[in-house]
């Protein structure tokens, strides 16, 4: 079952130049993995990109940890779990995603004959969060 009420899209703009997007949203996954015991809402990242233009800058950290904040906002309403899915091949993507605390979330899963690794974080509750 897939659910994407609360769908949010994001553009980032770096003066006039568009940078990249990313998306929010909620679905369901068999969660904890191998075992898959339950279903459980997940807040979902299903798109995050930048442009070729503006690669290797940092843009995808920054719009990553952009997304992070507002799923953090929406924690205690949807879901403390987060995951997104990320191309096998995508090493600097997964190199992120892994530095920003995201985990692999079983093994990959092929969707029109491309692998993709599904990746999970825990977000922690608001007392919890420490700004720097």
């Amino acid at each position: 079952m897939r659910t994407d009420s609360g769908l949010r899209v994001w553009l980032f703009w770096n003066v006039d130049e568009l940078v990249g997007f990313a998306s929010l949203g909620q679905t369901e996954w068999s969660y904890p993995r191998p075992n898959g015991s339950k279903k459980v809402v997940v807040q979902i990242i299903p798109n995050l990109a930048v442009s070729v233009t503006h690669g290797n800058r940092g843009y995808g950290r920054e719009i990553l940890q952009g997304v992070i904040v507002e799923a953090l906002r929406r924690r205690d309403t949807v879901s403390e779990l987060l995951g997104l899915l990320v191309h096998v091949e995508n090493a600097r993507a997964i190199h992120i995603y892994d530095t920003e605390g995201f985990e692999n979330h079983g093994k990959p899963s092929t969707y029109d004959g491309e692998s993709f690794q599904r990746m999970i974080i825990t977000l922690p509750a608001a007392h919890e969060v420490v700004v720097s």
